[in-house]
């Protein structure tokens, strides 16, 4: 029983050897994107710029909002299957 439980014991802190790593190697990538969020802010105020235009119409919302929410929806993909490995580890 005692081996059995030092056993568990390293592999948990494998476990959380390995979640450490992942999440700094996440912190990493997420510290080097500032370029990218900056252009992806920019964009996202020009769409809200010509959303707030007088003349805008439902079709123009949709043709506007469509693209960013399928782009949303495979970041969550991803980002799910990210935690589920994260987890499963």
């Amino acid at each position: 029983l005692h081996d059995a439980l030092k056993q568990k014991e390293t592999e948990v802190q494998q476990a959380e050897a390995e979640r450490d790593s992942a999440l700094a190697y996440i912190r990493h990538l997420k510290a080097n994107l500032t370029d990218t969020e900056d252009k992806t802010s920019k964009l996202y105020e020009q769409g809200i710029d010509s959303l707030r235009a007088s003349n805008v119409s439902k079709e123009n919302v949709v043709d506007m909002l469509s693209p960013l929410v399928k782009k949303l929806h495979e970041q969550k993909s991803y980002l799910d299957c990210l935690m589920t490995v994260v987890l499963m580890r």
